[in-house]
């Protein structure tokens, strides 16, 4: 028979053992519910990250990039989106380039993608989407990947579409005055929705000129030929050494006709002279053999003189006649190659006339 006191202390010693086991399961019940809470924050943490945090993760593109140029990439990208969000995409172009030139992060890449589709930079979107996308979903998420697809897309479709082939070796291929390649080569890229124009060129070949307006959508595709340049024919009317004969023969007739007059020069002086001189006539006149002799004197000088203005005249005809004989004569074009093979889709092509990078007119060229 156990006593009662006996009894009582035994009571009083279990009490504290079933006390203690229950604050344990609370302790544990409640670590454990704390746990959960900790890890569905945590995983809701995770999937409510913003891009801002997306240039963080680690990848392919990382690859060679410190920690520190990470976080000043970081930092720009971090001002470009507060100005897309204030609403300035231009300078958050610019804050995202400085940022791709630290660090060539896809993420970048798609946030300059959609402002440059807000500035109605449409080639330059088209670029940048598609380098956010080079490493797939990973390093943007599956539901910007989706996105920039979607976008892409889009942009595309706003946009026109040219490919050129050439085979020509050495031939320079521009588009839109910009060189795409030094054939043989191809190129294939899209293009804004407006008039655009190839060139395909080589020392001793045809040039080829392709002007073309591209609607949204459109595709076209050049494969430029340059043929070779033929012999330029030409003619002239006459021999080229007989203008040149005639002019010889001016000069010399210009020449004589100066020599005759100068002897008709000496010749009038001397007859002045003896004239002069002789008493008898200066005084009386001259009479019998005298006044032969004077007028002879005379009649050679006269006729000398006389000589000499018609050497003048026909020298001064023939010099004038062998001048335009040379200008007739010249070498004329009698058949001429054509050097530019023009492909376009209009029947009138209308281009620029520039002197030393200045606007001085257009030119016009109409197909028959």
């Amino acid at each position: 028979m156990t006593r009662p006191g006996t009894a009582r202390m035994s009571l009083m010693r279990s009490r504290p053992t079933a006390t203690t086991s229950t604050q344990l399961s609370a302790c544990c019940a409640a670590a454990f519910i704390g746990l959960l809470l900790f890890i569905g924050a945590a995983r809701a943490e995770s999937d409510g990250k913003t891009e801002v945090d997306a240039p963080m993760a680690r990848g392919p593109w990382s690859a060679g990039v410190s920690i520190e140029t990470q976080y000043k990439a970081r930092a720009l990208f971090d001002q470009g989106n507060v100005l897309m969000q204030t609403a300035s995409p231009t300078r958050a172009a610019a804050k995202y380039k400085q940022a791709l030139a630290l660090w060539n992060h896809p993420v970048i890449h798609f946030n300059l993608g959609m402002a440059q589709r807000l500035l109605d930079q449409l080639v330059e979107a088209r670029e940048s989407l598609q380098n956010s996308m080079r490493y797939g979903a990973a390093p943007i998420g599956r539901q910007k990947y989706l996105h920039a697809r979607k976008i892409l897309a889009l942009v595309e479709s706003q946009l026109g579409h040219i490919e050129v082939t050439c085979s020509e070796p050495g031939a320079r291929v521009t588009l839109d005055g910009k060189l795409l390649f030094v054939a043989p080569g191809r190129a294939s890229q899209f293009v804004r929705a407006a008039e655009h124009q190839i060139i395909a060129s080589k020392k001793g070949r045809e040039t080829y000129q392709a002007s073309i307006k591209l609607a949204p959508g459109d595709r076209k595709r050049f494969e430029p030929v340059l043929p070779e340049i033929g012999r330029v024919h030409t003619e002239r009317y006459m021999p080229a050494w007989v203008p040149w004969a005639s002019l010889a023969g001016a000069a010399a007739t210009l020449g004589g006709a100066a020599y005759m007059d100068r002897r008709a020069e000496r010749a009038m002086e001397r007859f002045d002279v003896d004239f002069n001189n002789n008493p008898r006539c200066r005084a009386r006149g001259c009479f019998g053999h005298e006044q032969r002799e004077q007028a002879d004197q005379f009649e050679r000088a006269d006729l000398q003189r006389k000589i000499a203005t018609s050497m003048y005249i026909v020298g001064s005809t023939a010099l004038v006649g062998s001048a335009v004989l040379l200008y007739l004569n010249r070498e004329r074009v009698t058949s001429r190659p054509e050097r530019t093979h023009v492909e376009s889709e209009n029947a009138v092509v209308i281009s620029p006339m520039t002197t030393k990078g200045y606007p001085v007119g257009i030119q016009a060229r109409l197909r028959f």
